[in-house]
């Protein structure tokens, strides 16, 4: 498991007399300088969340440091899920999480698997939590999570095996006063109660708060239901793209 922070700034070098110091003139712009170490792909949902990022600092009166703290994810966890199949093969996959900010509260945001998923999706979402979470005056902070594997092709049981791994390699970030997951495209109640369950063994204890839109049975709410159907089902797309479209079985 690998995790990375928010870059620390390099001290300023030297000069003399004969060398004139750099203005704010002359620093570049937050945008031109990807805290995450590379520009995102143009039209990518990163690029998006930063073009809008960049016009609500440049309206808001924003200087250049608070743009770059807002624009940069704090902390983000990279983890191998290996995944032994139902025909005794392995099979690696890679999941994500990332806490853009957590200063108004513990993390919040979905899990996610879809063959897509990337660590620049991840880092949109997690900022697009946090501002959802602000301009509702809700008191957590942005996160999100995803698994690169398509939910489609794979049994219950491996799923259930690929949800206890992620949850193992990332649970010394997550928990109710860290971040709190919830069910997002291609993941349901049953996914969340898995999550639930095996962070409550590793802890010796139930833990509910771990996670939202589990099923009623161990703690959920009513009136939220997220099912994902099986490989053989055909319906419209979602009118959401953060829901699975559903069917009864």
């Amino acid at each position: 498991m690998t995790t990375t922070s928010a870059p620390q700034t390099t001290p300023p070098t030297p000069t003399d007399a004969s060398t004139p110091a750099p203005t704010d003139a002359t620093a570049p712009a937050p945008a031109d300088a990807m805290p995450v170490g590379r520009e995102p792909d143009p039209g990518s949902p990163l690029a998006t969340a930063h073009a809008q990022l960049a016009g609500a600092a440049a309206f808001l009166g924003y200087d250049d440091g608070l743009h770059r703290m807002l624009a940069t994810p704090r902390r983000e966890v990279h983890v191998a899920v290996p995944l032994r199949r139902d025909d005794g093969t392995t099979v690696l996959f890679h999941g994500y999480r990332v806490q853009h900010n957590v200063s108004r509260g513990p993390g919040k945001g979905g899990l996610r698997y879809a063959p897509s998923v990337d660590i620049d999706e991840v880092r949109a979402l997690a900022m697009w939590m946090t501002w959802k979470c602000a301009v509702v005056d809700l008191p957590y902070g942005g996160a999100k999570g995803g698994v690169a594997i398509d939910p489609r092709a794979h049994t219950d049981a491996e799923l259930e095996r690929v949800t206890r791994r992620y949850t193992s390699e990332i649970m010394p970030v997550v928990g109710p006063e860290r971040d709190i997951m919830a069910p997002d495209m291609g993941t349901d109640e049953r996914t969340m109660a898995w999550v639930m369950d095996t962070y409550s063994v590793n802890q010796g204890y139930t833990i509910p708060a771990v996670v939202t839109g589990k099923p009623i049975t161990v703690g959920g709410s009513l009136g939220r239901t997220t099912r994902r159907p099986p490989a053989s089902c055909t319906s419209p797309p979602p009118r959401s793209p953060r829901r699975v479209p559903t069917c009864r079985r």
